[in-house]
């Protein structure tokens, strides 16, 4: 499979075909969701794909923007990404080009801009104005 990734790198470099491709796929079977930080008051997001019978896909997904790759009933599998570094360079990839979940991605990249920093009274106050944000589209989405 390492060739498989290298092959795939290299077409995501020159390839912004390739990325939208990836944010038709996102759109369509991904997920962008927040979860709660133990210890704080603050989510984090966590991106991801579902497939099914497409693992060998998944991984060469997990090969470019880092994650992992699970297994799931009925032969799906999952590709799922919570580290703000990978998420960012996913995120950027397919933002251009995604139209469903445009919003969403480009919480998440807010909130990950803001991850990481000093907890002054303004970032705390940030952060939780875009986890509303988050949860405001999402309800929106759904009606």
């Amino acid at each position: 499979m390492d060739w498989q990734v290298r092959r795939v790198n290299n077409m995501t470099e020159q390839s912004e075909t390739y990325k939208a491709y990836l944010a038709g796929i996102f759109d369509g079977e991904g997920c962008i969701t927040l979860y709660s930080n133990p210890g704080t008051n603050f989510k984090v997001p966590r991106i991801s794909i579902a497939q099914k019978n497409q693992r060998d896909y998944l991984c060469e997904i997990k090969g470019i923007y880092g994650g992992g790759v699970h297994a799931h009933a009925g032969g799906t599998d999952r590709w799922f990404c919570s580290s703000c570094k990978d998420i960012q360079k996913f995120l950027t990839d397919v933002l251009p080009y995604l139209r469903f979940k445009k919003v969403k991605a480009q919480i998440a990249l807010m909130i990950c801009d803001h991850m990481g920093r000093g907890i002054t009274f303004e970032e705390q106050v940030l952060r939780m104005r875009l986890q509303e944000k988050f949860e405001e589209v999402k309800i929106a989405q759904r009606q």
